[in-house]
C-alpha cells in the first residue's frame, strides 16, 4: 500500500510540477487598456491595462496593399510664369484651329460627295418637257418627245392668267 500512495503521491506531484513548467513557459504581455466612458459610469482597470498570457499567434495572411478610397490632396502648386501662359493659350488655340479646319474639310468633302450623288440620281430622272412661254404652255410632239432637240418642236397652248391662278389654288 505504501508503494500505491507512494507512486500515487509521484503522480500528483510531477503533474503538479509539469503544470507549472507550463505556466513558467508562456510569455505574458501587457496591454493598455483605455478608461471605458458609458454615461455617468466610468470603467477603468486599476493598473492601466490587463496582462494577457500566451504566446501571439502568427498572421497567417496574406499582407495586401493600401488601398486609395478617395483622391489625392494636392498640397504643392507650380505657377506658370506669364510668357509660359501666353505660350500655352496660343499653342491650345492653334490645336483647336487645327482640328476645327480639319473638321470643316471632313465636312466640304462630304458634302460634294453627297451633292455628287444627289445630280447623279436626279439626271436619271425622266424630268417632263414643260416650257412656259409669257401665257402659253409649250410641251413637244409627241414624235420628238425623246429626241435630244425636243425645243425646236414644240406645240403652245394659250393659257389664261387668271385661270390659272384657280386651278393653283384649288
Amino acid at each position: 500500500m505504501t508503494n500505491y500512495s507512494t507512486a500515487r503521491s509521484l503522480l500528483v506531484g510531477a503533474l503538479l510540477l509539469g503544470s507549472c513548467g507550463a505556466f513558467a513557459q508562456q510569455s505574458s504581455n501587457f496591454v493598455k487598456t483605455p478608461y471605458l466612458g458609458a454615461g455617468s459610469a466610468v470603467i477603468e482597470p486599476s493598473n492601466g491595462g490587463t496582462y494577457v498570457y500566451g504566446e501571439r499567434m502568427r498572421d497567417a495572411r496574406i499582407p495586401s496593399p493600401a488601398i486609395m478610397v478617395s483622391s489625392p490632396v494636392r498640397i504643392d502648386f507650380v505657377l506658370f510664369s506669364a510668357q509660359e501662359e501666353s505660350d500655352l493659350w496660343s499653342y491650345k488655340q492653334s490645336q483647336l484651329e487645327r482640328s476645327q479646319q480639319e473638321e470643316i474639310d471632313r465636312l466640304t468633302k462630304a458634302q460634294a460627295q453627297a451633292q455628287k450623288q444627289a445630280n447623279i440620281k436626279y439626271k436619271s430622272i425622266k424630268w417632263p418637257k414643260v416650257v412656259l412661254r409669257g401665257d402659253s404652255v409649250c410641251v413637244p410632239l409627241v414624235d420628238f418627245s425623246e429626241s435630244g432637240d425636243w425645243r425646236d418642236h414644240l406645240t403652245c397652248t394659250e393659257q389664261n392668267p387668271t385661270q390659272m391662278k384657280k386651278e393653283s389654288m384649288n
